[in-house]
């Protein structure tokens, strides 16, 4: 199967209802990151892992779920164990931290 959409990559740094003043612009909430996910649900994408990703790449493209996305997390603040992955967990999404 050939591809035509490119494939959305979300990149987070915070998950933070009050994080530091020098990363605050790459901040979001807990309550967005939430709504993030839920719309990724919503639409019936895939999360993919990075690793996940170029594994089915190097399968061919119809290797790869219908719609994947891929969410990465950019730094490994403690906040990613304490707001992001029980999101993800419970929804049981995947991502590259």
């Amino acid at each position: 199967m050939h591809r035509d959409r490119p494939i959305p990559i979300l990149l987070y740094h915070s998950i933070a209802d009050d994080p530091d003043p020098w990363i605050r612009r790459f901040a979001v909430t807990p309550r967005a990151f939430a709504a993030h996910l839920d719309l990724i649900a919503a639409r019936g994408a895939t999360t993919l892992t990075v690793s996940a990703y170029v594994d089915a790449l190097a399968r061919g493209p119809s290797a790869l779920p219908e719609a994947p996305v891929l969410i990465t997390f950019d730094d490994g603040f403690a906040d990613f164990r304490d707001a992001a992955l029980p999101a993800l967990l419970a929804r049981g999404m995947a991502a590259t931290l």
